[in-house]
């Protein structure tokens, strides 16, 4: 194509800065359809199902976009996020300890209480002296 097929144009998009584009003359009239197109779509109203659709699609787009790396991305997830054992509560006996069998004793009961709210009590003061 020669230098002298170029013309120069400017595209006026919604309220923007119009931009200026050095284009060849065939192409001239897709561009300035493609101005009215969307400068149409900017004059519309948008409501909530436009707005939903539109993020449902976008959602959908760079979900099937990236559906490709799944493998890659789980690799690197478990690089990040090591798995490590769950540590066992030291206070597990007593949280244990409330069982519903033993509400039919009133005495079992209350010392089952007493033990679990102590525990409770010493977790908190450990996490409170942590948290200074």
């Amino acid at each position: 194509m020669a230098n002298e097929d170029k013309i120069k144009i400017w595209i006026h998009i919604a309220n923007l800065k119009p931009l200026e584009l050095s284009v060849s003359r065939s192409d001239e009239p897709l561009l300035r359809s493609a101005e009215k197109n969307v400068n149409s779509l900017w004059e519309k109203p948008v409501n909530s199902s436009i707005i939903a659709n539109t993020n449902t699609i976008f959602n959908l787009g760079c979900a099937l976009s990236l559906f490709p790396m799944l493998t890659t991305y789980e690799r690197l997830s478990r690089r990040i996020v090591k798995d490590e054992p769950v540590k066992e509560s030291k206070f597990k006996d007593e949280m244990e300890a409330l069982n519903p069998v033993f509400f039919n004793t009133p005495a079992l009961a209350l010392q089952s209480c007493y033990k679990a709210l102590l525990a409770i009590l010493a977790a908190s003061r450990t996490n409170i002296e942590r948290s200074f």
